[in-house]
């Protein structure tokens, strides 16, 4: 790393004549293990951001904050690139274009908080770029570090010059759990079906949340066994001062490189079965199954229809197929389009978000139930996190099979479709096989 950072300072001392806009240094650097970076981050950063997409070999971790508003520059740099001055021409010839390589990271939560403070050391929506990226992609690895002009100082990256002591993989274990309350579910999902008869609301979102008292919470240990258990989710994790939102999301947004964008509806599901010929059952029963398949539908038109005024072209959708995770498949359509030039990327994403996935329909009637039924903040849960930069490619997850470790507290999050015909106790058993990712994380995952 000192060899990393005489680079960068001579990079800088080559371009103190630019005043204005934004330096980025790109270099390629040896393989590296995330885990310990993490690990390393968690205890002397006050925030970074981790995004890993095991299935594609591809995630990197991103930390620091540069001090000015990310959105405006996000406008400036979309219509005039020439204010990023960097390296990347010397790098040559490494294929940049072929390289997901993040500018703005952030999040936009599911609603403002009301009720508690669980959620405050996040912002009801933000984007900024990091100081430092670690990007791993196939084989390739490579750091990008980025500073305003005039700032030379790279100190940070000192934490780096020590190497980690190894901490051994070893369970979360739980010192107490406070259940949520079956019987307000029950009354909870009866009053939502209650609302839908009356025609006012086709379909609501209700979620719950599951406390655990949670002592020697590793991280490294949990995002390790979500990569390894759930390599077609996107696996991520969010740490903001002394919180940290993490998880592993089966459901994209969408994501964007240049004109074509692509995203997914998820919606309608059913459990794996325990061997092939009954989990073969219970993939032909939910495709053939009326109101999941009518939830889905619902998505996918949404989808479409909210896309409309982006899209150059009409999108195009594939057929319904199966998504099948570790404990748990998927009714999913992909769908492609091409957007029109000059589109705002965080437009398309204040857009789409909630979806009929998340919130239900109609989106204004449902979002009004969730609030007047749910008794916490969602916060960042079946939120929006992701990543984008100036060359309008980008990658947007919505947080789901996820938690948020505060205080050592940790409170993970599930929820389910109400529509007409949903039965609260099976739903229930839906939440159920939607906490198993993080549950099982925890030493006695049987503790409710």
């Amino acid at each position: 790393m000192v060899q990393k950072k005489n680079e960068i300072l001579d990079f800088l001392q080559n371009n103190s004549g630019i005043k204005s806009g934004l330096l980025r240094y790109f270099t390629i650097i040896d393989e590296f293990d995330f885990a310990h970076i993490y690990q390393k981050l968690v205890k002397v950063t006050s925030n970074f951001f981790f995004f890993s997409k095991p299935e594609e070999n591809f995630q990197f971790i991103a930390f620091g904050h540069l001090d000015f508003n990310a959105k405006n520059k996000y406008d400036t740099y979309l219509n005039n690139k020439s204010l990023i001055t960097s390296n990347i021409d010397q790098l040559k010839p490494l294929p940049y274009q072929d390289i997901k390589v993040p500018l703005f990271i952030g999040h936009k939560k599911f609603a403002d908080d009301k009720m508690e403070s669980l959620w405050d050391e996040f912002a009801t929506q933000e984007w900024f770029i990091p100081k430092v990226v670690f990007i791993n992609q196939g084989k390739l690895y490579i750091m990008v570090v980025n500073l305003l002009p005039g700032d030379n100082d790279i100190t940070f990256l000192d934490m780096f010059d020590t190497s980690e002591e190894n901490i051994p993989d070893s369970n979360n274990s739980v010192i107490e759990s406070r259940n949520d309350n079956y019987e307000e579910w029950i009354l909870n999902v009866t009053k939502s079906l209650d609302k839908i008869k009356s025609g006012n609301i086709e379909k609501v979102v209700l979620a719950r949340r599951i406390q655990n008292e949670v002592h020697n919470f590793s991280l490294q240990f949990s995002l390790n066994e979500l990569q390894k258990k759930y390599s077609e989710c996107f696996v991520f994790a969010y740490k903001k001062s002394k919180s940290i939102f993490f998880g592993a999301t089966p459901e994209k947004l969408f994501s964007i490189n240049g004109s074509q964008l692509n995203t997914e509806a998820i919606a309608g599901s059913y459990s794996r079965g325990k061997d092939f010929e009954e989990d073969l059952l219970y993939e032909k029963n939910l495709l053939s199954n009326k109101k999941e398949l009518n939830e889905h539908r619902n998505v996918v038109d949404f989808i479409r229809e909210n896309l409309h005024e982006f899209v150059a072209t009409e999108p195009i959708e594939d057929q319904p197929e199966i998504k099948k995770l570790k404990n748990i498949q998927h009714i999913r359509t992909n769908i492609t389009a091409n957007v029109k030039d000059g589109i705002n990327i965080l437009d398309i994403v204040n857009k789409l978000h909630p979806t009929p996935a998340v919130c239900g329909l109609p989106k204004k009637e449902a979002f009004e139930l969730i609030e007047s039924t749910e008794k916490f903040d969602r916060g960042l849960y079946s939120g929006i996190l992701g990543w984008f930069n100036e060359h309008q490619v980008g990658e947007f997850i919505v947080g789901l099979r996820s938690a948020l470790f505060t205080n050592n507290n940790l409170y993970a999050f599930a929820g389910c479709g109400i529509v007409e015909g949903s039965d609260p106790a099976l739903e229930y058993k839906e939440t159920e096989m939607k906490l198993k990712p993080i549950l099982s994380l925890l030493k006695n995952e049987n503790i409710r």
